[in-house]
């Protein structure tokens, strides 16, 4: 019986912490979104998803280093050569989740070279928001 009465006391205590806690900061895992911000993030997102489309399309393994540099400029990546790797970044703005500070965003797109320069593996594109916990 003391039991009992023990673990719901230490219920009521822990809801009540959780309770309060969501009351003083609460606020800070909600955010806005406007219908700009919303429609900014659809075209992030389906930026993102046409480029893996695109970079899957067009560099195929064997492609040379011509189509790899017309690809980044024509989706406005500056390229470099790290390695035996292709890479570019650009930022963007997009519709941060919350937990974010900002709507930065970026979209990486690397591929793998060969000693040729051509193409020697699958693209890779990844993308998040910046600024966020």
């Amino acid at each position: 019986m003391k039991r009992r009465i023990v673990i719901g006391a230490c219920t009521l205590l822990t809801l009540a912490i959780l309770a309060w806690g969501y009351l003083q900061f609460g606020w800070m895992f909600y955010r806005y979104h406007s219908a700009a911000c919303k429609q900014r993030g659809e075209a992030f997102n389906l930026r993102v998803e046409n480029l893996k489309r695109d970079a899957s399309e067009r560099l195929r393994i064997g492609a040379p280093k011509e189509d790899v540099i017309r690809f980044y400029k024509e989706n406005g990546f500056p390229i470099s050569l790290y390695g035996d790797e292709y890479v570019g970044t650009i930022a963007i703005d997009g519709c941060a989740p919350a937990g974010c500070g900002t709507d930065a965003a970026f979209i990486y797109l690397s591929v793998k070279a060969a000693s040729t320069g051509a193409v020697a593996g699958e693209p890779m594109v990844e993308a998040g928001y910046r600024n966020c916990l």
